[in-house]
């Protein structure tokens, strides 16, 4: 008996520890989860929309974009609202006629004590309509 009882306890306090330490990486590598992060190209910008669940901690979401593989740079924030919220970023700085390039995006996620952690990254082709291809070279010839 006094076997089993050990086996009882023992079984007991891993089963404590293991929710210690998931509890514990909830609250300090999970200060925001974010989910439907996605990008979208407009005429001269792309349109970055996620949703949040849950909000712990949280200090602001740093917005970074890269560009064909280069390094990633801080573009813009986005303060918090609260737990399941959504958020619209528009990066109206692309340079719209070089439509080549690829556009990658992501997330830091920036916690009160400074730690972070980054989304998934996201990337994007912009393309050119041809009217507005059309519509710059007619003011073009006029200039």
């Amino acid at each position: 008996m006094r076997l089993q009882y050990s086996g009882f306890l023992m079984k007991n306090k891993i089963t404590q520890t293991l929710f210690v330490i998931a509890l514990l990486n909830g609250v300090v590598l999970g200060s925001s989860i974010l989910v439907n992060f996605e990008a979208v190209t407009m005429d001269n910008s792309i349109r970055l929309e996620w949703d949040s669940e849950q909000e712990l901690n949280l200090l602001e979401y740093q917005i970074e974009r890269s560009v064909s593989g280069g390094d990633f740079v801080f573009i813009g924030n986005h303060m918090p609202k609260g737990s399941n919220s959504h958020y619209t970023y528009v990066d109206e700085t692309i340079f719209a006629k070089i439509t080549d390039r690829a556009y990658s995006y992501r997330i830091k996620i920036v916690d009160k004590d400074d730690s972070f952690t980054y989304s998934p990254t996201v990337t994007v082709t912009p393309t050119l309509s041809a009217a507005r291809e059309t519509w710059g070279s007619i003011k073009a010839i006029f200039r």
